[in-house]
């Protein structure tokens, strides 16, 4: 069961208001913590007590009755603030910033009281009033009264302690945002963002905070600003869940901490541009992202839209690295610049000529790797799919045989242990392997051969096991396979995070790096560590106590004169840990 309460616009911005007089309070000297605390409180819990008793009221009259005692008290609020602020208990511009906020409330409560006036109910009625704009009420400093408020059942209940809102935005800014969202945001006390995003409110009284490099330090101001009882937005743009802020916020936030309000996503207005139907569509991100994982997304997907990066994976660059891994140059692309404002431009071409032509840094590039259907069939012809490579399509079951592959004095993980590693490694379609110590490449590449849809990243030091490694890649070509000369865990750094690692090196760095396996691993990730000295065994075991230890031996059956022996291979100690 909800109450009508719940759904009236004017409630969480009352309780925002309410939440904002308390922490006011609750900071007073003590010496007027009854004289004036006390009677803030009870003038606060007045507007919200007689919010909530009005909506249950059976007739208009009574209704209105109650919300004109609930505006009486946001008035009597109003006035104790001003004292607090005269007597120097609350800065001045955080009065002005409550001031504010009051006057919002006062508004729609004012509106609320006509509508029952004329016994509209529910009808929504937009802000109008003596030609006075919500920025006129916002910034003035005396109240303008409001004819008119809106009661949308769809706002969300309001938490009782306060939320961080996160706001999501499309190319017009402000305009596209509703009155009500719009009053929100002036009467926070801070508002984060991009530049470009705060500029679509440049007239915004509170603290402003650009967000830079340093995530870490606009999450602590963020944390700082909701345990003071603050009102914090982040400006965001389109969904900010969808590659945005959204997410980086949930590693610092609770889910119930955070409201989030998002706008179409770049994605959507791309296809809804293009006219074209995206269910099925890979939805990739180019911004501070391997260029490789796109690549992969773009090659297991009948189309894809790729969010470019203005500074380092231009459409070009993405382009480029499309083409290498064996896209046609004729393959149909678009570039859709600007969405959503004045400045949109949606420009058809073909991978192959990318790069003749500059493109504004907002854009959104989407590959076809089939005809666009309806052009196709506009000039009579059929849709054509382009067929990618046999490797890149079709899985090839692991187990090649060892001398398949070029190393150095017998370096390679052989076939049996491969196999047992593969089977605990589980690799599935879209995950993501790191092989950390690679070698000659003989687990990275069964791996991504017989998983085509993952994506697999290898590391080896050795610059001779990596021409081995090279090799070995000429022979069984993975498109879907990426590999680096460096170190771990350091060259991890900028992978995308694991669904499995396998560890077949480690160069004195275990440790470190079952630390970062540990930390980057998806939920339910897999960790296989191959070792063959009872040292690095103690070590993996002090790591992870809770592993499970395997030792291997196998031999194999070798011919002598007409009868068989077996011969037998160094032993390996399996440990595998799942997240």
């Amino acid at each position: 069961m909800t109450f009508r309460y719940e759904s009236l616009e004017v409630w969480p911005l009352a309780l925002e208001y309410v939440d904002a007089c308390f922490v006011v309070a609750d900071a007073l000297p003590q010496r007027v913590q009854f004289s004036i605390g006390e009677q803030l409180r009870r003038a606060a819990i007045s507007i919200i007590a007689n919010i909530a008793e009005g909506s249950g009221k059976a007739t208009s009259r009574s209704e209105g009755n109650f919300y004109d005692i609930a505006r009486g008290s946001v008035a009597e609020t109003v006035g104790l603030l001003a004292l607090c602020q005269r007597r120097n208990y609350l800065l001045s511009d955080r009065h002005q910033r409550m001031y504010n906020r009051a006057n919002v409330v006062s508004a729609m409560l004012w509106g609320l009281i006509k509508a029952n006036d004329h016994q509209i109910g529910e009808t929504q009625v937009l802000y109008q009033a003596d030609n006075h704009s919500l920025d006129d009420i916002l910034n003035s400093s005396s109240s303008s009264p409001l004819l008119a408020s809106r009661v949308l059942a769809s706002s969300p209940p309001a938490s009782s302690h306060p939320r961080l809102l996160i706001v999501g935005l499309t190319g017009t800014g402000a305009d596209s945002l509703p009155p009500a969202l719009v009053a929100r945001i002036a009467a926070a006390d801070l508002l984060v963002g991009g530049q470009r995003h705060l500029s679509y409110f440049p007239d915004f009284a509170g603290e402003k905070l650009a967000i830079a490099a340093d995530m870490e330090a606009v999450a602590r101001r963020l944390q700082q600003a909701l345990a003071a009882g603050e009102q914090a937005v982040v400006l965001a743009s389109g969904d900010p869940l969808c590659y945005g802020i959204g997410a980086t916020l949930r590693r610092y936030f609770p889910a119930e901490a955070l409201e989030i309000i998002p706008a179409p996503t770049a994605f959507q207005l791309a296809f809804a541009a293009l006219a074209e139907p995206w269910a099925g569509a890979a939805l990739l991100s180019a911004h501070a992202r391997p260029l490789a994982a796109v690549v992969s997304g773009v090659l297991a997907a009948p189309k894809a839209a790729i969010l470019t990066d203005p500074q380092q994976h231009t459409p070009a660059v993405v382009a480029e690295a499309l083409l290498a891994a064996g896209l046609p140059p004729d393959t149909p692309c678009a570039i859709c610049e600007n969405l959503g404002s004045p400045a949109q431009r949606i420009v058809r071409t073909v991978l192959g000529h990318m790069s003749e032509e500059t493109y504004a840094p907002l854009n959104v590039l989407v590959v076809w790797r089939h005809e666009a259907g309806e052009e196709a069939r506009t000039r009579g012809e059929d849709i054509t799919f382009i067929a990618p490579s046999p490797h890149l399509s079709s899985p090839h079951p692991p187990g090649l045989p060892d001398d398949a592959f070029s190393t150095s004095a017998g370096q390679i993980t052989k076939r049996e242990i491969r196999l047992l590693a593969l089977a605990e490694l589980a690799l599935r379609s879209g995950e993501v392997l790191w092989d950390i110590g690679a070698g000659s490449g003989a687990v990275s590449i069964e791996a991504a051969r017989s998983q085509p849809e993952a994506t697999v990243y290898a590391v080896e030091k050795r610059a001779e096991l990596g021409r081995h490694f090279q090799e070995n890649l000429r022979r069984f070509p993975a498109a879907n396979l990426h590999r680096v000369e460096g170190v771990a865990p350091e060259a991890t750094h900028d992978w995308p995070d694991p669904h499995a690692v396998f560890v077949g090196g480690s160069d004195k760095k275990l440790p470190e790096i079952i630390e970062t396996a540990r930390q980057r691993l998806h939920r339910g990730g897999r960790l296989v560590i191959n070792l063959a000295t009872l040292e690095n065994l103690y070590t993996a075991r002090a790591c992870l106590p809770a592993a499970r230890v395997t030792q291997v031996q196998i031999s194999r059956g070798t011919p002598i004169l007409d009868m068989l022996r077996f011969e037998a291979l160094n032993p390996v100690f399996m440990v595998t840990w799942r997240k």
